[in-house]
C-alpha cells in the first residue's frame, strides 16, 4: 500500500497507481484508473461510492467507445483488409483530436472561409520531425 499523499497539483497528463496484492493460484485482480480533471476534487469525493465501481468504468468506457464510433463513422472505410479499416478510423480520430472540427464562416462569398478552431502547433512533434 502506498504510503504518501497523492499529489493533486502541476501534474503533467499521465496516471500511476502502486498497489501491492497477494493472488492465489487461478485468481485474478481487476485494476482500473480514472484520468480527468476537475476543479476541486471535492467534487470527485462527493461521488467516490458511485465512480469507484466497476459497473461504474464499465459504463462510461462503452460511452467512450460510442462516442468515438460517432465521431469517426462519417469517414468509415469498409475494404479488404479489417486492419486497415481501423487505421483509417484512428488516423481520423487521431487528426480530430489534434486539430478539432473547422469552422466553415460565411464571408459574403461563395466559398467560406474555414477557421481551424485548435491549432496543432502546440504540443504536436510532426513540425520538427521534417
Amino acid at each position: 500500500m502506498v504510503s504518501q499523499q497523492p499529489v493533486t497539483t502541476n501534474k503533467v497528463p499521465c496516471g500511476f497507481s502502486g498497489y501491492t496484492a497477494r493472488l492465489a493460484a487461478g485468481t485474478a485482480v481487476n485494476h482500473c484508473t480514472i484520468i480527468g480533471h476537475v476543479n476541486d476534487i471535492h467534487s470527485i469525493n462527493e461521488r467516490i461510492t458511485e465512480i469507484a465501481t466497476m459497473p461504474y468504468i464499465e459504463r462510461k468506457a462503452e460511452e467512450a467507445k460510442a462516442l468515438i464510433e460517432e465521431l469517426t463513422d462519417e469517414m468509415a472505410t469498409r475494404t479488404s483488409i479489417p486492419l486497415f479499416d481501423e487505421y483509417c478510423r484512428q488516423n481520423y480520430l487521431d487528426n480530430l483530436l489534434r486539430g478539432g472540427y473547422p469552422l466553415l464562416l460565411d464571408n459574403g462569398t461563395e466559398q467560406p472561409f474555414v477557421y481551424h478552431v485548435f491549432s496543432r502547433k502546440h504540443g504536436d512533434l510532426e513540425p520538427l520531425l521534417g
